[in-house]
């Protein structure tokens, strides 16, 4: 029996936690309040929205990346260009290998 109750626990775990990125995503057009953070896949406006205590902070689109507030980093940003964005990817100057 307690094999049994055990086994119950730990199915009942995994279909929570199978139902968190339902509950993780807002629909388009809207933030939930009480969610800390959430990436939200935007069918209408085709784009990522990026959210943190209800606030969009960043939007990643066709256009590119749409940022609110600052960019911190700590190697190189380069622009190597449009026409050289769909050869193939290399490790930027400096990266670690």
């Amino acid at each position: 029996m307690r094999y049994l109750i055990a086994l119950l626990v730990l199915v009942s775990m995994a279909f929570v936690l199978m139902l968190v990125p339902h509950f993780a995503q807002a629909t388009a057009g809207s933030s939930a309040p009480s969610e800390t953070v959430a990436i939200i896949e935007d069918h209408d406006s085709k784009s990522f929205r990026f959210v943190i205590e209800g606030k969009e902070v960043a939007r990643l689109d066709q256009s590119g990346l749409h940022v609110r507030e600052s960019i911190a980093y700590g190697g190189a940003i380069t622009d190597v260009g449009i026409d050289n964005y769909d050869k193939e990817p290399t490790a930027p100057q400096g990266a670690a290998e």
